[in-house]
């Protein structure tokens, strides 16, 4: 994930993003999956499909959905300086983390 690009993150809110990677042998429904920081803030995936490994970039700002680009539409969501990022189920269950701290340049991969 990348949570502090350089320059301005209201000029460049697309410069922050979360990869999620499939790391498994089938596909994966997206759906009922969200990511969730460390305040509650949450990005509820839509209805995709993420290919045996395969990986998704999630992008903070405005942009148009694509197989591998979709975009949480609002600036601004990645703390800068530090957060925890959860990827979980619609019930619940975390199946992923990842957190950071300002000591942590620019980006972090988990």
């Amino acid at each position: 994930m990348v949570f502090d690009p350089s320059g301005s993150d209201a000029k460049n809110p697309n410069g922050e993003y979360v990869q999620v990677k499939n790391r498994s042998a089938a596909a994966v429904g997206l759906k009922d999956y969200k990511l969730v920081d460390a305040g509650g803030t949450s990005y509820s995936f839509p209805d995709v499909s993420l290919g045996a490994g395969n990986t998704v970039t999630v992008r903070m700002g405005k942009g148009t959905n694509s197989a591998s680009t979709l975009f949480r539409g609002r600036s601004n969501i990645l703390n800068n300086d530090g957060d925890a990022i959860l990827l979980q189920r619609g019930n619940g269950t975390v199946s992923d983390a990842c957190a950071y701290t300002k000591t942590v340049k620019v980006s972090k991969t988990c």
